[in-house]
């Protein structure tokens, strides 16, 4: 734990998907003043995190014309269809090898009320190679891995998610309760519910 800060933390942003089920690129909604995309970037240049990937995919030009991202480093998935572990690879990878980092934390831009703060306590909370969120009945993430844990996310295939390697390791995960975790936005339901507890 008192160490933990001299290790370098690489955090992947993903917002590749094409969002079918809402019908408009989730990335641009407006809450709080900002588009998700934006809130998510902002939260993590105000936390722990060292170096940080965004990895795009579905509306990747309608994105990059309405978000400045040019001070970033971001890579565009052009097989984003093949599901999110493809994404999750190309940002580790590239974190990989650009940065050396020691550990990752995989951060979802559709999931509104992950802030600073929460990436700041899964960073310090860091006593096993695992830390995860747990909301609702389930755990997933935000979550960080630490390096030994990279071949596992490396190998994960189609739409396989992080979680798949946390149920791996429950029962030597770190665990933060986060209830809000369980409100991301897929469909148009989900972002006017949003909107109401914004008002």
């Amino acid at each position: 734990m008192i160490n933990q800060n001299k290790l370098k933390t690489g955090a992947i942003l993903l917002a590749a998907g094409s969002s079918t089920r809402l019908g408009r690129p989730k990335q641009l909604l407006m809450f709080e003043e900002q588009t998700l995309l934006e809130r998510s970037i902002s939260s993590i240049l105000k936390s722990q995190i060292d170096e940080f990937v965004i990895v795009l995919g579905g509306n990747a030009q309608e994105i990059q014309a309405q978000v400045d991202l040019s001070n970033f480093s971001l890579i565009v998935n052009h097989d984003w269809e093949l599901g999110m572990s493809c994404s999750m690879k190309l940002g580790l990878t590239y974190l990989i090898s650009k940065y050396a980092i020691d550990q990752v934390v995989i951060i979802l831009c559709d999931q509104p009320f992950v802030n600073e703060g929460l990436i700041n306590e899964i960073i310090t909370k860091k006593e096993n190679g695992i830390v995860a969120c747990s909301y609702g009945d389930t755990v997933g993430v935000p979550a960080l891995f630490d390096s030994k844990h990279f071949g596992e996310l490396l190998t994960l295939q189609n739409k396989e998610g992080a979680k798949k390697i946390i149920l791996r390791h429950l029962h030597q995960c770190d665990l933060i309760k986060f209830d809000l975790g369980s409100i991301d936005i897929d469909t148009e339901d989900d972002y006017q519910n949003l909107l109401k507890m914004d008002s």
